[in-house]
């Protein structure tokens, strides 16, 4: 359910968080992940391509405690601006939001252009305060790219075969068989609906009663085409968030892959995946351009868990947006897998600042004293020699801050998984108390890359060429003081090793 913040938080933070904007326009936010300059940020609704530009719409919160549609546009997916509000209907408390561009004016709503679409279901009655049981989906059109909005007072669509609430919706277009699909999660079940309008639907079919390691609460999902080569075939992805179960405890992203015929979707295997290792990637979106088949597939999430409970601390907030990710499917194990990128516009080249060359290390090698953030960290291990006695037992990155914690982002060779941890020096019994994120992976290749985002908030990893990754929230990051590589039980080659500032 969106937005999955409760509104106890606004009386245990400010509205204030650490995103810098440009001096040139104070509605650019001049940052590797998008969040807030005030207000409380909370999970994406939708990421649109309008007109060349996409077009980000998502929850967020001021002092009023009223929830508020968020919107922002990008040329690049990685530096975004207008970061306003917008009112898609000032009756209701829009609680789940899906939005289309109805690019043949199907829905008869347009004018001259192809109108935007909203469905979305009202949460809290805004002159009772009273929670609203009933299932009705509404719709509302704009004309101007979504910048402005007009309520469909004559129509709204009532799903009378619902057992419990509406959790979340999502509306596509199906190219194949010429006809919307609408999505709506309800309790551990999805179920189909179809229309030639976007206005009049019928039910077809439903996913979730054979999905195995069902946890937690099913709270948002999103679905979209992924490539599985260079010759662009695709396959669908469903993704759903969950509030529990991940590999790593609490909330996570899990993701199934299959067919999908306009009417039923057919996932390979109703065992989940993880979009992130279960760490802090949560209640994302997806987006597929449908008409233009060029255009990749990309996912943003939330860099939240609700593993968090103390909400007193930073650590109980969301403040950001993961990278943006190109996504594209991989065949491994006899199986599909998610492959992540990040966005192109952060595959910046090193211009000549290699910071290590070849060579063989143990122990410490520092890489760099009071770096500026945020900052991208390319490395290239040779792991040819894993099965040598003398092959470092674990190594990787270890960052310190000012006030002696550590974060460490490595792999351990015997146990065979990555991993993302936080050290602090106040902790009496860290061996503990430390909470470890594990992301299991047995290198089977002669090289082993990693790629590190570090800003003032969190960490993303990226390995074995974007089939691993792992995001981690951590405070400590604000007052680096230093990283280095680090190697023990052994050594190991670094091949290269190099920092950009972004």
């Amino acid at each position: 359910m969106k937005p999955f913040l409760t509104f106890v938080l606004f009386a245990l933070i400010a509205l204030t968080n650490n995103c810098d904007l440009k001096e040139d326009d104070d509605r650019s936010i001049d940052d590797i992940h998008f969040c807030l300059s005030e207000g409380i940020l909370d999970a994406p609704y939708e990421l649109l391509l309008i007109n060349g530009k996409y077009h980000l719409y998502y929850a967020s919160a001021d002092n009023s405690s009223d929830f508020k549609v968020g919107y922002a546009v990008t040329n690049d997916l990685v530096h975004w601006n207008q970061n306003t509000n917008v009112i898609i209907d000032s009756t209701v408390r829009i609680n789940n939001l899906s939005l289309v561009v109805d690019w043949n004016n199907m829905s008869g709503f347009g004018n001259d252009d192809q109108p935007v679409l909203a469905f979305y279901t009202n949460h809290l009655d805004s002159k009772s305060r009273k929670i609203q049981t009933n299932q009705n989906i509404y719709i509302s059109y704009s004309n101007d790219n979504g910048m402005t909005w007009q309520k469909e007072l004559n129509n709204s669509i009532v799903l009378n075969d619902l057992s419990e609430d509406i959790e979340d919706i999502k509306v596509i277009w199906h190219e194949e068989m010429q006809q919307w699909v609408m999505l709506v999660l309800s309790g551990y079940h999805i179920r189909f609906y179809n229309s030639a309008n976007l206005i009049n639907w019928e039910y077809v079919s439903s996913f979730g009663d054979a999905v195995e390691d069902k946890s937690g609460d099913w709270t948002t999902l999103d679905f979209s085409q992924v490539g599985t080569d260079a010759l662009n075939n695709k396959k669908w992805v469903l993704f759903v968030s969950t509030t529990a179960g991940s590999p790593n405890n609490g909330s996570g992203t899990q993701y199934f892959v299959g067919d999908f015929n306009g009417f039923e979707f057919s996932p390979l295997t109703h065992k989940p995946k993880w979009v992130d290792n279960g760490t802090d990637n949560f209640a994302g979106v997806a987006f597929t351009n449908y008409f233009e088949t060029e255009e990749p597939s990309y996912y943003l999430g939330s860099i939240f868990n609700s593993k968090y409970e103390d909400f007193n601390t930073n650590e109980g907030i969301l403040e950001s947006y993961t990278i943006t990710r190109k996504l594209s499917l991989i065949n491994k194990f006899n199986d599909y897998y998610l492959r992540s990128e990040p966005a192109k516009a952060l595959d910046i080249p090193d211009n000549g600042k290699i910071l290590i060359k070849e060579q063989d290390y143990s122990g410490e090698l520092t890489l760099n004293e009071k770096p500026e953030l945020p900052i991208k960290l390319n490395l290239t291990f040779d792991v040819n020699n894993r099965i040598y006695l003398d092959f470092a037992e674990i190594y990787g990155i270890e960052i310190t801050n000012n006030e002696g914690t550590k974060i460490i982002i490595g792999y351990h060779s015997l146990r065979r998984y990555f991993y993302i941890t936080c050290i602090s020096p106040k902790d009496d019994k860290p061996e503990e108390n430390t909470i470890i994120d594990y992301a299991y992976y047995a290198i089977d290749q002669p090289v082993m890359d990693m790629t590190l985002f570090i800003d003032q908030n969190s960490v993303e990893l990226y390995a074995i060429d974007g089939f691993i990754s792992m995001t981690k929230k951590c405070e400590a990051l604000n007052k680096i003081k230093q990283i280095k590589l680090f190697a023990t039980d052994g050594k190991v080659k670094l091949l290269n090793g190099y920092q950009v500032e972004l």
